[in-house]
């Protein structure tokens, strides 16, 4: 007898079929719906091992070399039947399967139903990245016991810069796309106020989106969250004076990132700011800032257009390079010494 889990797909389409996994001994093949007979009594499942070594196999047929033979698309596709009742009708899920299927453990079956739970939760808003990645890796250690599954093998299979970067993608994914990104629909041009947020910029380089204003501003460019046919998006952020925290209050889709980019964006932002002119202190006596990644470019660019603010390398960016500057330099050292290795 085998055990049988339904769990969400990884498409993220409304009203998808639930895919079935059958465990069996130290292993699980998984199953994902294709049809439905025509009296609609019973539905089709391929096994998904089955499938991908056929897709495998298709491209290295493509790949493969002028008067080799092309690699032949396997004979089995593992079927089976579903009753109403989600049992088997017809077809034993753990015989049958191709000679090249790929299986997977019950640890890695294990491991990416949580990460898929993680990244749900994430493209549906209901947790931050850290909050589901914290939280899926607690309900998949805690539930290994329940699933005879060994907790040590679980946290060895579960990587945190990879579940990190699936979680930021999949939050990107969120974001609406556009045929033209130079053309923003005017409802995307609001804040949730009703208050103007994208910027009127005669520029074939960035789109501007500003909300606020700050004495003290953290400057950074990320990359990762770039929409297409953009190069990085660039934020500012401002301490909030009633509850010190910072909070974006700009960002910039940026094609380029040339000093003189840079420049026409800090130009941008000083003409959002208003006529008046601005003092190197706030009205109550403290000095300007501003907090930057280390990156020239920006910090002369900045300098150029906001002469009244100090600006400064900030503590986070600042670690950031040192360890950096370990890795890249030490690594060997790190490697052959092992107390080294623990003190850095």
């Amino acid at each position: 007898m085998y055990k049988v889990e339904w769990t969400d797909p990884k498409t993220r389409k409304d009203n998808a079929h639930l895919v079935a996994v059958y465990f069996f001994d130290d292993f699980a093949h998984t199953f994902c719906y294709r049809k439905q007979s025509s009296d609609q009594s019973v539905s089709y499942y391929t096994c998904i091992g089955c499938e991908n070594s056929r897709n495998s196999l298709r491209q290295a047929s493509k790949k493969a070399a002028e008067g080799q033979s092309p690699a032949k698309c396997p004979h089995v596709m593992k079927l089976i039947h579903v009753g109403a009742d989600d049992n088997i009708v017809n077809g034993d899920p753990r015989i049958g399967h191709d000679v090249d299927c790929i299986v997977k453990s019950r640890t890695e079956v294990h491991v990416q139903k949580h990460k898929r739970i993680a990244a749900q939760s994430v493209f549906k808003s209901e947790m931050t990245t850290t909050d589901a990645r914290v939280k899926a890796h607690s309900a998949m250690t805690t539930s290994c016991a329940d699933n005879c599954i060994v907790e040590d093998d679980v946290r060895a299979l579960w990587n945190h810069e990879s579940i990190k970067s699936l979680l930021r993608k999949t939050r990107a994914s969120r974001l609406p796309t556009f045929a033209d990104p130079q053309l923003i629909p005017d409802e995307c041009k609001l804040t949730m106020t009703k208050q103007r947020l994208q910027l009127e910029v005669d520029s074939d380089n960035m789109v501007v989106f500003v909300d606020n204003q700050s004495p003290v501003w953290k400057l950074y460019g990320i990359f990762e969250l770039a929409p297409k046919s953009f190069n990085q998006v660039y934020t500012i952020h401002c301490r909030h004076p009633d509850f010190n925290e910072s909070i974006v209050v700009l960002h910039a889709f940026m094609k380029r990132r040339l000093k003189t980019n840079y420049v026409e964006l800090f130009e941008v932002v000083r003409a959002a700011l208003g006529p008046e002119p601005l003092t190197d202190s706030t009205p109550g006596g403290a000095r300007r800032r501003a907090l930057f990644d280390y990156e020239p470019g920006t910090n002369d660019a900045f300098a150029t257009v906001f002469s009244e603010f100090v600006v400064k390398g900030c503590r986070f960016h600042f670690a950031q390079k040192i360890l950096g500057h370990f890795d890249e330099h030490l690594s060997v050292l790190k490697r052959e010494n092992e107390d080294i290795s623990l003190w850095l």
